[in-house]
Order: C-alpha cells, then structure tokens, then sequence
C-alpha cells in the first residue's frame, strides 16, 4: 500500500490508478438537464489508497479540498397551455428558442421547468396541428432558492385547413451520416466524438454528433445541400450531396483532420470501477458522467467493461471529472499531459444509500412500431409535466434522469406516429426505474372526402345530356373500390371514373357521370338527389373510409342547356342555310315560341325563321334560329320568358340572353381574265 503522501511511480507498475474510499456518504444533489460531467469538490479521502503513475511523470501532491460552494439559486418556472377544442392537452412541447431547454405538458397542460440559471428566457409552445404561441419573455433573477415563476395561461388555436385542391407537398427526406477523425489519413478509432456541430448551410437546420460521431438529419426537403460539420481540436470539413422527394441518405461521411500535429498528441486511457452497496462491482456504466473541464465538450464512450480513452489532446494539464448518479462523489483528478504523452487511470465510484429526497432516473425503450423506419432515433420521451425530457439513440434507449422522488406519467412522442404514455410511473430516492419497451404506432392519415362540384346542397344543378360531379379526395384512392361504394338515389344512370380513366379524374378525383338522357331511368326536373360513398371505398394503402360520405343537391327546372355558336364564340362563320341552335332540357311547347318575341341586335332583314326540332331519343328540343347574318358584326340575342314546357312549366334561365361575333368578310379571289393560255 502507498501512503497519501509519496504519490511515487510504485515498483512494477506502469498505470496511473486511483482507489478512492469514502468515510461517510454525502448526498447527491439533483441532476439537472443533461449536463455530461458533474464535479463534485471538497469530500474527505480516508481509508483509501492513491496510486498515480505515468511515462516519466514526477511525484504528484494531492490538492488540498477545496471549500464546499455555496449552492447557487434554483428558479423555476411554470405555468399551463390548453389546446382549443380538446379536453386534454398532454404532450405540448414547451421550449427556449437557442437554448436546449424543452419540457412537455401533462394531460391538464402543466409544465415546469427547475433549475433555470438567472437571465434572460424567451417561452414559446407548439403542437402539431395548432398554432406556436409566445408564452411570455422573463427576467429570471437571483432572488434565492425555490424561487417559482408562473406564466400566464396560454390556449393554441388549430391551423386553418388550407384551401382545397392543396397541392402535395414535396415528400421531404432524411440524411443520415458520421463524422471521423483521421489522424494519419486514416479514421481513427476509439475516439469520443460527440459535440461536433453539423449543419445544412442555408438553412437553419443544425444538429450535433453522437460519441461514435453519427448525426441525423429529419424532415429535409428535396435539393442540393452541403453538410458543413466542426468537431473541437479539428479542422472544418464540408461535402456536398443531392437529396431527392422522399430519399434517406445514409452513410454520408465527413472526415475531420486534426489540429495538431502527430508529435503534439496525447490521451488519457483508463477504466471506471463502480461499488454498489452490497460490495459487488456494477456493470450499467450508462449512469456515469465523465470528462475533462477545460474541455466541456469532451465525453468519452465507455466501454462495456467501463474502459475509455480520451484523444488525442494537446500537451497541457488536464482535470478530469467523474459522477454517477447513486454513487458518492470523488475529487477531481489534475492530470499533466505536458511532459508525458499518455496517462492511465482508474476511477472508482462508490455507492450511496439513497437520501430521502436524491433524485432518481427512468431508463426504457421507445421504438417506432413501422417496419419502414428500422432507426428508432429522434422519439422524445419526456415526463409529463416536467423539463425531463430525453431523445432516443438508433436502438431506442432513453434516459431521464434528476428526477424528484414522486409519481409520474411517462410520454414518448415522435413526428408522425401516435403518442404514448405509460401511467403511475413511481421514481423511489437513488433508483432507477426500468419502463417496457414503448411502442408508437405510426399515424394513419384515413381517406376523406375534402371537396365536390357541386357543392353540397346545390338547388340549381343543370340537367343536361352528361350530369359530372366531381369529388376530390386527400389521398389516391382505388378506382375499382370507388365503383363498389357510389350510389345515387333516386335512381339514374351514371358512370364512375377514378384514375385515368376519364379526361378529367385522377387518382384523388373522382367523376361520376349521371346519364342526363337515359330513356329507362330519366333525370327529374327540380328533384332532390344523393350521392352516397359507402366505407367500401378505400385508398392504396387498404384504409377506408371512417363513414359513409353524403352528397345532397336539387336538380333546377326546365332551362336551355347550351347554344351554337357557344355564349362568347368569336370569329363565327354562318351561311344564310346554317342556323343558330338553342338546346333545351325539356320538351318546349311550340305555340309558346313566336319568332317576333325573340329579340336579336342589332337587328336582322326580315322577321328570322324559327324551328323547333325534338331530340328522338329524350324528346328534348333544339331550337333553329336562321337569318342573315352580317359578317364582322356582335350579335345578342335574348329568348323570352313566356317560353313553356308541354307540361305548362316555365323556364328556370329565361330570359336567356347570349351572344356571339361573326368573322369578317373574306374577298373572293380575283379571276384570271387572260384565259387559257
């Protein structure tokens, strides 16, 4: 055993280690956020034994303890956002725009937020579907401890639907990729590379690297983008990638150089050895928090055997930090870098008996239950109510840790899929409390009806040879399906077209074609119809509709259908033999029609010839109108009112007045008076 006062290189040994016993256990204070390294001063050393050793390191002195520090103010902050129109509002995700601060509601919509440093806080919320809202902009100030603010109560109004037809959004993509270090021109291997920035330059879109140096990139859309990652003690790189409507870009690879030079590089090598309370060694080094504190962003990934490496470094001196929740604290560990080119050390944490009000963690998986989505990152698990909230990694593993001793409701959420909860969550002093696995269902966006023509409850719809409705869906929908789910009563014949199998439908269009001239089953005049979609119409993904969708309109009365030459025509050729055509929906008395009542300016030589001409099949009537028609000239003409049907029924358009413009003269060719030749 060497004594705490000749720390010399021992006999034999060629590692830095440190045994570090505990006397009396001191209490953890709650963890806040997820700071990586948590430093713990001024605890006692005795019954323990320190050996330090290294590649030509001198004899070390311990530091003196420094005094305990006065515990800074804790100020919080609370309040509560209500969705409009719904009774629960859980899940809101309250948050500080630049800051990593983000807390979700409970199912009354309360939220807090513990251990905010004083300063300057901007809260925003948002919801899916609803409107994002300024909660309110506060200066937190150090009035002491337990210091609580409250926030006005705040209600998210829901979007507007946007106008239909809407355009489909572009389907947006994912990138997914790492970022190395090489040192040589080679990756190297073991290095904690998490904290590296990574952005898409032009937008605002950032994201930070993962210990194995993985980023992740959601919801990007469709362009060219250059991926710009920085990672401390490296120089910047870039690469440039094009992403298409939809595509998950993986593997993209960013290699970082480092600063320094190959002669200037050192690491710290060691091992992590936790004592439960019972004697035995602890394996789950999940729970530890190490680094170094002139390199905040430094945390190195322990190995399964609790080993990890730190490097390269430049040559300087370092302190390195070590906590675990459960675990007593130990000192801070000066280790110099500027002589030696590595160090090895062993910390070992030592565990507590939990004090009455330590903080406790919850620890679980939450995946994403699609076959499509094999990457389970990205789902935030929070519990409700609090400033808890932690991201899943790729396998679905989660960590909330600093949470008060109490009962909690646990909420796992992520775009696109259907929240979860998990209820009666307890969380004892020091333990930690292991969820089953959570799983979230992916959103099921249902096929729905989201506009027609006509509009719901028309009273005027045109009867004519071809009738189309036209009902637009917001997904593609299954044209066969479709034409098991319409019907119209009373009964007429019609056609169902979904697809391209009419000039007009698409996919998410369908057109239903009611046979205006249909002898056995006519269309009425001035009749109330429906259309009717059972749920036996279905998308391409087998969703159907939730309900049976109702389409109810009144056919109009008796009216003329259309003209030739049509209402507006220009540039119309007419001969003294061709007529103008009136066509009707019904059949129209002809001692209602006197041609001195129909009205034509400018006026025509003569009274006009006027025939009434009956359709074979449906008996409806066209009516012929000849005269002379100047050329280059704009004729209206206007049919009167007292036009009657050979049931005594008026016309639902007369007066109906259209007009439209002959063409201009054309001069004959002049003839060739020489003769033959």
């Amino acid at each position: 055993m060497v004594a705490r006062n000749s720390m010399g290189v021992a006999p034999g040994r060629g590692e830095l280690s440190l045994r570090v016993g505990v006397r009396r256990a001191a209490a953890v204070s709650p963890a806040r956020g997820f700071s990586p390294v948590r430093r713990f001063v001024g605890q006692a050393l005795a019954l323990g034994s320190l050996i330090l050793s290294g590649c030509g390191a001198g004899p070390l002195e311990a530091p003196s303890p420094p005094p305990s520090p006065t515990p800074e103010p804790r100020v919080a902050v609370e309040g509560q956002v209500l969705l409009a129109g719904r009774g629960q509002a859980g899940g809101v995700q309250v948050f500080v725009p630049g800051r990593a601060l983000l807390a979700l509601t409970d199912p009354d919509g309360r939220f807090r937020f513990d251990g905010l440093a004083p300063g300057p806080y901007r809260f925003m919320a948002q919801h899916p579907g609803y409107r994002s809202v300024l909660l309110g902009e506060l200066e937190l100030l150090p009035e002491g401890r337990d210091v609580a603010y409250q926030l006005a109560p705040a209600v998210l109004d829901p979007l507007e639907p946007p106008p239909s037809p809407t355009p489909a959004p572009a389907a947006v993509g994912t990138i997914a990729g790492r970022v190395r270090s090489l040192v040589d021109e080679a990756p190297a291997e073991g290095l904690d590379l998490s904290g590296g920035r990574v952005a898409l330059e032009g937008t605002a879109m950032r994201t930070v690297t993962e210990p194995d140096g993985s980023f992740f990139f959601w919801s990007v859309p469709p362009g060219s983008y250059r991926v710009h990652a920085e990672l401390r003690a490296h120089e910047p790189a870039f690469v440039d990638l094009e992403l298409a409507a939809g595509q998950t870009l993986e593997g993209v690879l960013i290699d970082l150089p480092p600063l320094e030079s190959r002669l200037d590089r050192r690491e710290i090598t060691g091992r992590i050895e936790l004592i439960l309370t019972d004697g035995t060694r602890g394996t789950d080094f999940q729970a530890v928090r190490l680094g170094l504190k002139e390199l905040p962003d430094s945390r190195p990934r322990l190995q399964p055997d609790g080993t990890f490496r730190l490097g390269p470094l430049a040559p300087r001196p370092y302190t390195l930090q070590a906590s675990a929740d459960g675990f007593a604290p130990v000192e801070d560990r000066l280790l110099d870098l500027a002589e030696t080119s590595a160090a090895n050390v062993v910390v070992t944490l030592e565990a507590t008996r939990p004090m009455p009000d330590q903080p406790g963690w919850v620890v679980g998986r939450a995946l994403k239950n699609d076959p499509e989505a094999p990457d389970h990152r990205g789902i935030a698990v929070a519990l409700a109510g609090t400033s808890i909230v932690g991201l899943t990694d790729a396998a679905g593993n989660y960590r909330l840790a600093g949470a008060p001793p109490g009962l909690y409701e646990a909420l796992a959420q992520a775009e696109g899929y259907e929240p979860q909860s998990v209820a009666d969550v307890r969380v004892e002093p020091g333990e930690e409390v292991r969820l089953e696995d959570i799983r979230l269902e992916k959103t099921l966006v249902y096929p729905e009806v989201v506009e027609t023509d006509p509009a719901p409850g028309t009273r005027d719809f045109m009867v004519h040879f071809e009738m189309p409705i036209f009902v637009r869906f917001n997904k593609k929908m299954r044209p066969e399906s479709l034409r098991r789910a319409v019907a119209l009563r009373p009964n007429v014949g019609f056609h169902v077209y979904g697809g391209r199998e009419h000039p007009e439908s698409d996919f998410d269009l369908m057109v239903v074609v009611i046979d205006g001239g249909d002898e056995r089953r006519p269309v009425r005049h001035d009749t109330a119809y429906e259309l009717t979609i059972s749920t036996a119409a279905e998308d391409f993904e087998g969703l159907r509709l939730q309900r049976a969708f109702a389409l109810a309109f009144r056919t109009s009365r008796p009216g003329v259908m259309d003209t030739r030459p049509a209402h507006g025509a220009r540039d119309v050729v007419l001969n003294p033999a061709e007529p103008v055509i009136v066509r009707f929906n019904a059949t129209i008395d002809p001692r209602s029609v006197d041609p001195r009542m129909i009205r034509i300016r400018p006026s025509v030589p003569g009274v006009p010839t006027v025939q009434t001409v009956d359709d074979v099949r449906t008996g409806w009537t066209q009516l012929h109108i000849q005269s002379a028609w100047a050329p280059d000239t704009r004729y209206q003409i206007t049919l009167p009112s007292r036009l009657r049907t050979t049931t005594g029924q008026s016309l639902a358009n007369a007066p109906f007045t259209f007009e439209f413009q002959t063409a201009k003269a054309r001069p004959l060719p002049a003839l060739d008076r020489r003769g033959p030749r």
